[in-house]
C-alpha cells in the first residue's frame, strides 16, 4: 500500500483549515506571479471516514523532479478492507501508457499524446485542442468515417458549453441535433486548475482531466452547469486553503445538496 493511510491526517487537516470568503480576484494569484505557494494535486478522495481516512479515491505519484509517474486507486470492499490498484506511467516518444505492473505489466490505457503531453488519440477517439491548450473537439471513428461527437466552446479562458452531438431528435422533421450543457463562472480564479466540469463523451473520467492528460482547465471556478433541455441544473460552492487551492467542491442540484468532491494538495517541487 502506498501512503493511503498517511493521507488521512492531511485530508482531515486540509478540509478543516479552509476559507470560503476570500476576495475574488485578490487571492494569492495574479497574472504575473501566480499563487504564493505552487502546489500539485496529491489525491482525489471520493470518500473520507469520520477519522479522516481516505476510504476511496485516487492518489497521484510524482518523482523527485515533480513529474507525474503513477496513479493509484483505493476503495473499500464489502468486508471493510481496502483494495488498491496501482498504475505506473510510461512515456516513450508520443506514446503514454498506464501499466499495472502487479498484473504482468498489463497495459490498462495506451494513448497518443502531442508535444505538450495532451492526449490526441485514444482508441477510436481523437481529440483537438485550441492554441491555449483547451480541449475543443472530440471525434469518433468506428470504421464508418470520423464523426464529431462533442464540441467544447471557450470564452475568456473558460469553457462555456460542451455538447453531445446528434443526441436529440426533432419530432417533426426527424433531424438530429446536439444536446448542449452550459456553464457560468464565479469571479474567483481556479488557482489549482481543477476540472469541475468537462465533456463526458468517449468515456473520459474526472481523474484523467485532473491528471493533466486532456488539456487545461477553465480560468475561473464554475458557478453553474445546466443542460439546455432541463429545467434543473447544478450550482457549485467551494472551500479553499490559505493559498486559494480548492479542497472541497460542493455540488447542489435543483437547490438540494447532491455531492462533494475533495482535493488534497502538496507543494510543487
Amino acid at each position: 500500500m502506498k501512503k493511503f493511510f498517511t493521507l488521512a491526517a492531511i485530508a482531515f487537516a486540509a478540509i478543516a483549515m479552509v476559507s470560503c470568503d476570500k476576495d475574488p480576484q485578490k487571492g494569492n494569484e495574479d497574472e504575473q506571479n501566480g499563487p504564493a505557494q505552487r502546489k500539485v494535486l496529491l489525491a482525489l478522495p471520493s470518500r473520507i471516514d469520520a477519522d479522516g481516512n481516505m476510504t476511496s479515491g485516487r492518489q497521484f505519484r510524482y518523482d523527485e523532479a515533480g513529474v507525474l509517474v503513477g496513479i493509484d486507486e483505493v476503495w473499500t470492499n464489502d468486508d471493510g478492507s481496502l483494495g488498491t490498484w496501482n498504475l505506473d506511467i510510461e512515456r516513450s516518444g508520443n506514446t503514454l501508457k498506464l501499466i499495472d505492473k502487479a498484473n504482468d505489466n498489463k497495459v490498462e490505457y495506451e494513448w497518443v499524446v502531442n508535444e505538450k503531453g495532451y492526449v490526441v488519440k485514444n482508441g477510436d477517439y481523437t481529440y483537438e485542442y485550441d492554441s491555449e491548450d483547451h480541449l475543443v473537439k472530440v471525434i469518433e471513428d468506428w470504421g464508418e468515417g470520423p464523426q464529431v461527437v462533442s464540441i467544447c466552446t471557450w470564452e475568456n479562458g473558460n469553457m462555456t458549453s460542451w455538447t453531445k452531438e446528434n443526441e436529440l431528435e426533432n419530432e417533426e422533421t426527424g433531424e438530429r441535433y446536439a444536446r448542449v450543457k452550459r456553464q457560468t463562472y464565479k469571479e474567483e480564479l481556479n488557482v489549482g486548475g481543477i476540472f469541475t466540469v468537462f465533456t463526458e463523451k468517449s468515456s473520459l473520467k474526472k481523474w484523467m482531466f485532473e491528471a493533466g492528460f486532456f488539456g487545461k482547465a477553465s480560468k475561473n471556478l464554475v458557478a453553474t452547469d445546466k443542460w439546455d433541455d432541463n429545467e434543473k441544473g447544478a450550482e457549485f460552492e467551494y472551500r479553499t486553503d490559505d493559498d486559494d487551492y480548492v479542497v472541497a467542491e460542493v455540488k447542489y442540484y435543483g437547490g438540494e445538496l447532491d455531492d462533494e468532491t475533495y482535493y488534497i494538495w502538496q507543494p510543487a517541487k
